[in-house]
């Protein structure tokens, strides 16, 4: 016998309509693709570099962008989300990563790199030679000999800085944030990044704690998906912030020219498990980073943030053994695939490294349970006055 709620409606009937809005999504955006290649056809087009911002040491700089097709190379503020997504990305292309000085001198060898099914595209780094200070590089691409339009700012640490630097999540720790189902995030694909606000008060903290180069390095870290990028980044610079690393959720799983509703719902359900992501991608940034740096975690407890900076500072001080640390990763429904990675990781020598503040905005009132060997390590906030008031007692202020 089906079971029946007290509204009248069959417990499948939810999932009948998130399906529904998927496939719905699904076409608009097959069809938007689909549209853009007939129409290039007789057109035009540029092979554009979109890069991210690069944070590391001297001999440990990980680049990454991604290569896409363009009929011209638009201001960001003219981007959505939606447009974004629907870009013709460039696979399985061979490209060559440099670094530039100031004065436009190569500041590192050239090095190859592939893109991936996506246009996606990831190389490490290293320069001709350490720096004494903090420095910025500009990022470049080539094809052979062409250099592609599309650059982005590499921040390189010195060996002894001990920083700190500051992750931070996006919604609702920084954005303000409507996105609660797949519907929510259909809604934004046709918003452009000046429709995004910020909390009251954020802009002029952040921008005041992470001003280069005396400032606290700057990197956003959220389980918004790949395609919100350029909207993002145009938000942060209408804000007057200087990203020192950007990172979104990946394509994964696959989603290809003929999109299936299976694909599309695996991944906007994935976008509820940030823990995998997050702890994976916190200590891939701290591999890259010099011995000894201290980090600012910045979150909310709208999903996994506590869990995940707990993990992460139990883990650098000593307080989580590593197999605590996969148990918890498991616990959290880590992928397969995430769940070698962090394996692998973890096998890694400890270098100093460890967490100076932990903050997290309370935005549900209702503080998500803990394990017992997590604790709760946070200082919780509602405003951003009380965030500036905890910083100061750690003795950082915005200027």
């Amino acid at each position: 016998m089906t079971k029946v709620t007290k509204a009248g409606q069959i417990p499948a009937l939810p999932f009948l309509r998130r399906m529904v809005r998927q496939a719905i999504l699904l076409r608009m955006v097959g069809d938007s693709r689909r549209t853009l290649r007939r129409n290039r056809k007789a057109l035009s087009t540029t092979t554009f570099a979109d890069l991210f911002p690069t944070l590391g040491s001297w001999h440990r700089l990980r680049v990454r962008g991604r290569l896409i097709a363009v009929e011209k190379i638009e201001p960001r503020h003219r981007i959505s989300p939606f447009q974004d997504v629907a870009e013709e990305f460039l696979p399985d292309q061979q490209v060559e990563i440099i670094l530039l000085d100031a004065a436009g001198r190569p500041a590192s060898a050239r090095h190859p790199a592939r893109t991936d099914r996506f246009g996606y595209f990831e190389a490490l780094l290293t320069l001709h030679q350490p720096v004494s200070q903090r420095t910025i590089f500009t990022v470049r691409t080539l094809v052979g000999d062409r250099m592609l339009p599309g650059t982005a700012e590499c921040f390189v640490l010195p060996a002894k800085d001990r920083g700190p630097v500051l992750v931070s999540d996006v919604d609702k720790t920084y954005l303000e944030s409507t996105i609660r189902s797949p519907r929510d995030i259909v809604r934004m694909l046709a918003r452009p990044g000046e429709t995004r606000r910020p909390l009251p008060g954020m802009p002029a903290l952040t921008a005041g704690l992470t001003r280069w180069p005396e400032g606290i390095p700057l990197v956003f870290l959220s389980g918004t998906p790949f395609f919100f990028k350029r909207s993002l980044e145009d938000r942060f610079c209408r804000d007057g912030l200087k990203l020192a690393g950007l990172f979104l959720r990946p394509p994964s799983p696959p989603i290809e020219e003929r999109f299936s509703t299976a694909e599309l719902a695996r991944f906007l359900d994935s976008l509820h498990h940030q823990f995998g992501f997050k702890v994976l991608t916190i200590l891939q940034l701290l591999a890259d980073l010099p011995d000894n740096v201290e980090l600012l975690l910045w979150g909310d407890n709208n999903q996994h943030d506590p869990h995940v900076y707990g993990t992460i500072s139990g883990w650098l001080d000593g307080t989580l053994s590593a197999g605590q640390v996969l148990d918890l990763a498991q616990r959290y429904q880590i992928l397969p695939a995430q769940f070698n990675s962090l394996n692998a990781m973890l096998a890694t020598p400890q270098r100093g490294q460890s967490v100076r503040l932990m903050t997290i905005r309370d935005v549900t009132r209702q503080p998500a349970p803990y394990p017992e060997e997590l604790a709760n390590r946070a200082t919780y906030y509602e405003t951003v006055p009380e965030l500036v008031a905890i910083l100061a007692e750690s003795g950082l202020r915005s200027p």
